[in-house]
């Protein structure tokens, strides 16, 4: 049986590198990696004529930034992306998005059926991506998959438990913005992956899930679990550097759909 062979974008960042390692364990699937700029529609027109491409796996993007550097990584990478695939044939695209897509939540954990009101502009420039992808799905008849992440964290990563932790190695202090009583669900590595590899063989021409822990944790608490393990100076300031308060997500559609259930409960320090 001829193997897939999917496109991946952002294989050299955090999840793209421990996501081809695990592709590659599991088998089924060769995985190539795309070099070269998502903002230059020949660049990846190139890529396309190069090989025979089952799919794509989009994980490029920028979580920080202006506006215009959100929209463009983004979405304009996403939209180009697209356009090359429906002008090759190749319709099925998994996107890594974000929780954050919901904004505040309207009760206490966002289910995909929620209205989305993002407040912040990842949270903005993500939900136009997921946007225009589901345009494609239901006028060209792609097949997608949106999995909506909430924190990930784990060996490679630059957010929040990693960010800490390398501030205590490095100068012994922990920096928090804010009132410490932000919540949110992190999710272990090895589940993303394991999450992005069975997205890769559902085949509903769109769908949607959270892909989370469903672990409540606010900062104070992950603080006070750091503070059990390593020796720290706590730094605050009131001002809160990110507009998003709470990030709880419900895992009961990929459970019964995808066959998704997180195995990292704690956290993993």
């Amino acid at each position: 049986m001829e193997l897939k062979k999917y496109l991946i974008t952002g294989s050299r960042g955090f999840v793209g590198s421990h996501l081809t390692s695990y592709i590659a364990s599991q088998g089924g699937i060769e995985i190539i990696e795309f070099e070269g700029n998502l903002l230059e529609k020949e660049s990846i027109r190139l890529l396309f004529g190069r090989y025979s491409i089952t799919g794509v796996i989009h994980l490029a993007g920028a979580f920080e930034g202006d506006l215009d550097k959100q929209i463009s990584l983004n979405f304009e990478t996403t939209k180009n992306l697209l356009e090359i695939m429906y002008e090759f044939g190749v319709h099925k695209i998994v996107f890594a998005s974000s929780g954050a897509v919901y904004g505040e939540p309207e009760n206490e954990i966002s289910y995909e059926t929620d209205i989305c009101k993002p407040n912040t502009w990842y949270g903005f420039s993500k939900k136009i991506a997921e946007d225009i992808i589901l345009y494609y799905s239901r006028n060209y008849g792609f097949s997608s998959v949106i999995l909506r992440f909430p924190n990930i964290y784990g060996p490679g990563s630059h957010w929040v438990i990693s960010s800490f932790l390398s501030s205590i190695h490095e100068s012994g202090t922990v920096t928090l913005y804010g009132n410490w009583l932000q919540s949110r669900n992190f999710l272990y590595i090895d589940d993303a992956t394991r999450a992005i590899f069975l997205a890769l063989w559902y085949e509903w021409i769109e769908s949607i899930f959270n892909i989370t822990n469903p672990s409540k944790i606010s900062i104070q608490e992950l603080i006070s679990l750091m503070g059990e393990k390593y020796s720290f100076e706590l730094v605050s300031y009131p001002q809160n550097k990110n507009k998003l308060r709470d990030l709880l997500l419900s895992q009961d559609k990929a459970k019964e759909m995808l066959w998704f259930e997180a195995q990292y409960r704690g956290i993993i320090f």
